[in-house]
């Protein structure tokens, strides 16, 4: 059963099926405070879903008659503090361009990413609109293919959630579904048996006791470059645990990118290969341990601690 809370607009669920909600849309009038004259505008509505972070959200939806300023998309990371609003609709639109990814902060709107061509929304047509949600990523998709990514370094897009409309007549949503995905920890480290090792028996079973999902790039069987498969994944991840231990270009060059995007990053070093850490990284989360039975222990405990700050973080 759908739950939701409606937070603006007036929507009606079928008598016959539930899961389908009719946005009831008008057109109404509005003084331009610039000009001093009255406009046509069509009326904005939206729901609240609940708490996302990972994941895929979509719905379908069509349009009884669409005016210059249809829009229809996905809310993310809606927040209302202190009354005042702040999130992103990420969605398909009529005016300037076809889909964009637009962000309120306050009573200021912004536009960091769009394409496609306008008025290319049609009435008595069924569009579909998924969002792929990742950490610091939105992949917009519109009826089935990708028409937009989008990168925030400085910005989370986990949080409440919702759907847009704004048309002048009614508009029909169906299928709404919610996906979740696990938050991901991409490990960067040199490929011998001792990381090997520490990789299985300590990262990935302390990432999953925290619900996190662990990865490694040789885990990976893509048809595609693994260096492709590795920027995919840095970009995805919430977590990126990087071993230092080995003065390893690879690791450096990924652990670099990570840093550029501004990921959460917790660095291992074995302490009797590594004493002192490298300048340009000794600022970093660092976790030295020491490859004996007790020593597992320890890194167990410490890596569990840092692995649920860092997530706290993001």
């Amino acid at each position: 059963m759908l739950k939701y809370i409606v937070n603006s607009g007036t929507f009606k669920e079928s008598k016959k099926q539930p899961t389908i909600l009719d946005f009831e849309g008008q057109q109404v009038g509005l003084v331009n405070p610039t000009t001093n004259i009255g406009e046509k505008h069509s009326m904005f509505g939206d729901i609240l879903l609940g708490d996302f972070r990972e994941g895929k959200i979509s719905f379908e939806i069509s349009f009884d008659a669409v005016f210059p300023d249809t829009r229809a998309g996905i809310e993310l990371n809606f927040k209302n503090q202190n009354s005042e609003l702040s999130f992103y609709q990420v969605g398909i639109r009529n005016q300037v361009c076809g889909w964009s990814v637009d962000f309120l902060s306050g009573k200021n709107w912004g536009t960091p990413a769009y394409g496609g061509r306008p008025n290319a929304i049609f009435d008595k047509t069924k569009y579909s609109i998924c969002v792929e949600v990742g950490n610091k990523t939105i992949v917009l998709y519109l009826n089935d293919i990708k028409v937009l990514e989008y990168m925030d370094a400085t910005n989370d897009f986990a949080g409440v959630c919702g759907l847009y409309v704004c048309n002048g007549a009614k508009a029909r949503i169906e299928n709404i579904k919610m996906q979740t995905k696990k938050p991901s920890v991409f490990c960067v480290m040199k490929f011998e048996q001792a990381f090997d090792d520490l990789y299985q028996d300590v990262i990935k079973p302390q990432s999953e006791k925290l619900g996190l999902e662990a990865i490694r790039a040789d885990e990976n069987y893509a048809s595609t470059p693994i260096i492709n498969d590795i920027i995919r994944e840095i970009q995805a991840a919430s977590v990126i645990i990087c071993d230092i231990t080995m003065d390893n270009p690879n690791v450096f060059y990924e652990l670099g990118y990570a840093h550029a995007l501004r990921k959460t990053t917790i660095l291992l070093a074995d302490r009797q290969k590594r004493t002192n850490l490298p300048f340009d990284v000794s600022g970093y989360r660092t976790i030295f341990y020491e490859n004996t039975i007790a020593g597992k222990k320890k890194i167990e405990e410490a890596l569990r601690k840092y692995i649920a700050t860092a997530v706290g973080d993001n």
